[in-house]
């Protein structure tokens, strides 16, 4: 299309050179002399129509290909190739393709021409082709291999109250809309509801006392759906699930627990005001029970991240440890997130703290106000001084700590090449270690001095020369324990359908 002018600038100019040439010849032919200048004036008008049409074309050029992209993307899949084409640009003769998968750049490269196959040997769900010419922007095109993503889901588990029932889960990637399905152990009824516009929670109102199990199914806005999520069981109650039923480990070992509409229960601990705070992990919220009354205290039951805000506008990701300070400001772990936020007591106002990079699950406030913080990576840091280091040690994945005097415990969890145990130091020097159970994460004094270690699944009494007496094994999965009200313990159960 550009020597399109040319050629027709060339026609116009041998046109006028012919006309002016009869008219030399034929000068004293008046017919004749006026049969040219129509000719003239029509040719002057033909050459002007041209021009215009040509500069329509490449206005509608233009336009198609939105200023300098590639223009016509498009790949087929055949015999394990990926074979794509897109149309060509002005003169350019080289391509370049970036080839991404599920987000992630893989490979970028430049190719000559306007095609190129690549075998299809790739395991994500989602392979993003990009084309551009040199100096110009790209245009996509999205290789849908399979829509694998599944849903986790929040709320409900355990037992639940009748009435309003907040259904959350997880937004999926790529998902324009859920499809939620509830069904009734009792009598199989199955209730669907269509979740639109990339919501990932509903109120159900009309379910009736009994036993049900729920999942949700993702689709996407060009109607692929997802794999379905797992499972997940409640049970709708018509007596009212009162807060106070939820404490209660005797110290002798006697167990009073109550299933709550809890995901998973990582920290419990009760505040300055009496009530009971629990940081639900799964759901994304911390939550205040106290005088019958359950409410969400801190988050939205959608993960995310803020920066500041209200503590029930605040988009937290699977809070862990819950501290609170003498003047009842609360401290609380934002695990997925790698920080501590700070909320402030009596305005509600939240800002993070301490942010360094680390998954955080429990922390401690130090009489300066400092924080000793305890880092998955396999070190302790304090927020004034720094890194802690423990002479003769070398911790996996610090979990809890207490300290005495001179001497300290440390809960290490371990890793693939160091075995959970409980270390004992004096003046931060190596003393002595005993191993304990995977996935041992509890460690507290109560206000007597007494020591207890949560094993996974059993608590024990412990001395401070790591000596250790069985108390209670009836647990599913132990996470925390702190005081309870009078001479209880208060024990979060993580894997017990949602019991503390």
């Amino acid at each position: 299309m550009s020597l399109m002018p040319v050629v027709v600038f060339l026609i116009f100019v041998a046109f006028l050179i012919f006309i002016n040439l009869i008219k030399s010849r034929h000068s004293d032919n008046a017919a004749i002399k006026k049969v040219v200048r129509n000719a003239e004036i029509m040719g002057v008008i033909i050459y002007f129509i041209f021009i215009l049409i040509i500069l329509g074309m490449h206005v509608l050029e233009a336009s198609r290909v939105k200023s300098g992209e590639v223009p016509g993307l498009e790949y087929q899949v055949k015999n394990g190739t990926v074979k794509l084409k897109w149309s060509a640009i002005d003169k350019e003769d080289d391509y370049y393709l970036t080839i991404l998968q599920d987000g992630i750049e893989l490979e970028s490269l430049w190719v000559s021409g306007t095609s190129y196959s690549v075998p299809d040997i790739f395991d994500g769900n989602i392979i993003t082709f990009r084309v551009a010419a040199s100096g110009k922007s790209g245009v996509s095109v999205d290789y849908v291999k399979e829509y694998e993503v599944q849903p986790l889901l929040l709320n409900p588990f355990g037992k639940v109250n009748s009435g309003e029932i907040m259904f959350s889960w997880d937004i999926t990637y790529l998902a324009d809309s859920y499809y939620l399905e509830i069904i009734s152990l009792d009598d199989e009824k199955i209730q669907q509801i269509y979740v639109p516009e990339r919501k990932a929670s509903v109120q159900v109102s009309d379910l009736q006392p009994g036993k049900y199990k729920w999942a949700v199914t993702p689709e996407t806005a060009e109607g692929l759906k997802g794999r379905a999520s797992d499972w997940a069981y409640f049970e709708v109650s018509d007596i009212e699930q009162q807060a106070e039923n939820i404490l209660g480990v005797e110290k002798s070992g006697l167990v009073s627990m109550l299933n709550t509409s809890l995901t998973y229960p990582e920290a419990a601990v009760i505040g300055p005001d009496g009530a009971l705070y629990v940081s639900d992990t799964h759901s994304n919220v911390i939550r205040r029970c106290k005088d019958g009354i359950n409410e969400i205290y801190v988050g939205t039951l959608v993960a995310g991240k803020s920066k500041n805000g209200f503590r029930n506008q605040y988009e937290i990701n699977r809070p862990a440890d819950i501290v609170f300070d003498h003047e009842g400001n609360m401290f609380f772990s934002d695990y997925n997130n790698c920080r501590i936020c700070k909320v402030e007591y009596g305005t509600g106002e939240i800002s993070p703290v301490w942010e360094h990079g680390e998954t955080v699950k429990n922390f401690y406030i130090e009489s300066d106000g400092s924080f000793t913080i305890l880092c998955n990576g396999g070190k302790i840091v304090n927020s004034a001084l720094g890194e802690i280091v423990y002479d003769g040690c070398i911790l996996g994945n610090p979990v809890a700590l207490i300290k005495n005097g001179r001497k300290t415990i440390i809960l290490d969890g371990g890793r693939k090449d160091i075995e959970p145990k409980l270390i004992l130091l004096v003046d931060n020097k190596f003393e002595n270690s005993v191993l304990c159970a995977p996935y041992s994460s509890a460690l507290f004094k109560d206000k007597d001095g007494n020591l207890y270690v949560g094993e996974h699944t059993a608590i024990f009494k412990l001395d401070w020369e790591l000596k250790k007496q069985n108390l209670n094994g009836n647990y599913a999965n132990i996470t925390y324990i702190t005081q309870g009200e009078g001479e209880t313990l208060l024990v979060t159960d993580s894997d017990a359908g949602g019991g503390i």
